[in-house]
């Protein structure tokens, strides 16, 4: 089922009701942000080509645009007479919007759709498919239910916890497990009025958007500023409706999605306590999504896009989570790179390798307290853009000598490398912006093949001559990597041969030709 109104024609959707106040037509702030990768004369006002919501009044004097070119610079309005509202989808400049800047545009909009029936709907739902034993019910007679959630559907999920929807209005509980995969440490726009649910909160896209908002731990913490306690599980521990929880992290969460919030306190000082029905699996050095092989660079990025997947890691959780609802059988222990040992950094400190070309640290994103004004609690945007308050601490994943994550769950191409890895990629420089990110993709940076080409270029990384004394032994380990996997259930044995052809095929191209033919 859908869960959003304001998706492109053609995609799954949930139709939702316009909300009014007793039949009179409601307005309020909205803000739409955009970052083009091109100069334009015109840009959309929604997110990806989303449905905006309607404009009250296109002449409206009040409505304002502001651009800047960092989210710490202080917003620089345009004249109301340089831009207008082409239609509600759609603003123009004169003089064209520039690649790479950071635009927002406020305006008062008109009747907004109450989100909010997309939790009520996955609760009824999923209420329903467990619980009617009618013919209207296709699977009657299952006994659980697992919400698996990617992305912004893991992000649904956290939200929908928090805000108390995993019981149904007989006081039963829905889900019975949770998958959050790369869902990041905030919720989102999914319960609020004039909520636009696909804005995801990056560091350099979708600005200032309330997705990383407090709390982000299952259990309680308190946050030092402004001394509130709070839990992402409290309404659900509160009516013992408590579901048994993976949060599945890539590598691009710690850089993209404030990951690390998810289990340090709000000031990055020390590990939290997991709560028993609660595993964390950081999966290091893969991306929030797996690009092609081989990799090449896409969309405007400065290197080729990170092929690493977490699809066999996935299967196995699956698995487990399954064996742990049903059978009470434990899961794995959460593997997450953690404060105490030194395997969860600033990322000044993470202990960066040096790279031919590549510019570290990299960024990452900056966790601000936001207001958004004072009728907030209620679901009501008074302040647009928010106010901005002291950030919370994030923190990134310590790497090795070769670049990739140390802690978390590695994958034989993590254990036995013939690259850098990483969950995060730059901006090329035609698109504007080269030192910030663009969007959640991940970069692949090869070693060089032999001891010679190292030398030549400066790069800090054994070649893979170093490391490898034939295809042979490369396949080998990566054999003994894969079955360790297994053994610690990670990795199902039906998917040994798989993992080991992804990584044999990725070592023959590696070695082909030099690094510098990959960047």
């Amino acid at each position: 089922m859908g869960w959003q109104w304001d998706v492109p024609d053609g995609q799954m959707r949930m139709d939702m009701p316009i909300a009014t106040d007793h039949g009179t037509t409601i307005t309020g702030l909205v803000r739409g942000n955009f970052i083009l990768n091109e100069k334009s004369a015109t840009a959309p006002l929604a997110d990806r080509n989303h449905k905006a919501y309607p404009v009250a009044n296109r002449a409206d004097p009040e409505s304002f645009m502001t651009v800047r070119d960092r989210v710490p610079d202080a917003p620089q309005r345009i004249a109301r007479a340089r831009w207008h509202f082409v239609d509600d989808n759609t603003v123009a400049l004169d003089g064209s919007f520039e690649p790479g800047r950071i635009y927002d545009v406020v305006y008062r909009g008109r009747d907004p759709r109450v989100v909010g029936v997309g939790l009520a709907g996955t609760r009824d739902l999923i209420s329903f498919l467990k619980h009617t034993s009618t013919e209207a019910n296709p699977v009657h007679g299952v006994q659980f239910a697992y919400g698996w959630g990617v992305s912004q559907s893991g992000r649904l999920l956290r939200h929908f916890l928090y805000e108390g929807f995993n019981e149904d209005e007989q006081g039963r509980q829905v889900f019975d497990g949770v998958i959050d995969e790369v869902g990041g440490a905030g919720r989102g726009s999914f319960n609020h009025r004039f909520a636009q649910a696909s804005r995801d909160a990056e560091e350099f896209f979708n600005i200032l958007y309330p997705v990383d908002m407090f709390p982000f731990t299952d259990g309680p913490e308190t946050d030092p500023e402004t001394g509130q306690t709070d839990a992402l599980l409290a309404r659900a521990e509160a009516r013992h409706v408590s579901p048994k929880i993976f949060h599945v992290l890539s590598n691009s969460e710690y850089f993209n999605r404030a990951g690390s919030l998810i289990h340090t306190d709000p000031a990055g000082q020390r590990d939290i306590e997991l709560p028993p029905n609660t595993r964390i699996y950081a999966v290091a050095s893969v991306p929030h999504y797996a690009g092609p092989f081989p990799p090449v660079k896409v969309n405007g990025t400065a290197a080729p896009l990170n092929p690493l997947t977490r699809v066999p890691i996935m299967r196995a959780l699956l698995r487990a989570m399954d064996a742990w609802v049903v059978e009470g059988s434990a899961p794995p222990s959460s593997r997450y790179p953690r404060i105490s040992d030194g395997t969860l950094t600033p990322v000044a400190s993470a202990g960066w390798p040096k790279i031919p070309g590549l510019r570290l640290p990299p960024p990452m994103l900056i966790t601000y307290r936001l207001d958004f004004g004072p009728d907030w609690k209620r679901g009501i945007v008074g302040f647009e853009p928010p106010h901005i308050g002291k950030a919370f601490v994030g923190l990134v994943p310590a790497v090795d000598q070769d670049g990739n994550a140390r802690a978390g769950i590695r994958v034989p191409a993590i254990q036995v490398p013939i690259a850098t890895f990483a969950g995060w990629n730059y901006r090329s420089r035609e698109i504007g912006s080269p030192d910030q990110f663009d969007g959640e993709a991940g970069s692949i940076y090869p070693f060089a093949r032999t001891l010679s080409e190292k030398a030549a270029t400066g790069d800090s990384r054994n070649s893979i001559e170093e490391r490898y004394s034939s295809r042979d032994q490369f396949l080998g380990k990566t054999i003994m990597a894969a079955r360790q996997l297994v053994a610690d259930g990670f990795v199902l044995a039906v998917d040994i041969p798989d993992v080991v052809d992804q990584a044999m095929t990725q070592y023959d191209w590696a070695t082909r030709s030099p690094a510098s033919d990959h960047r």
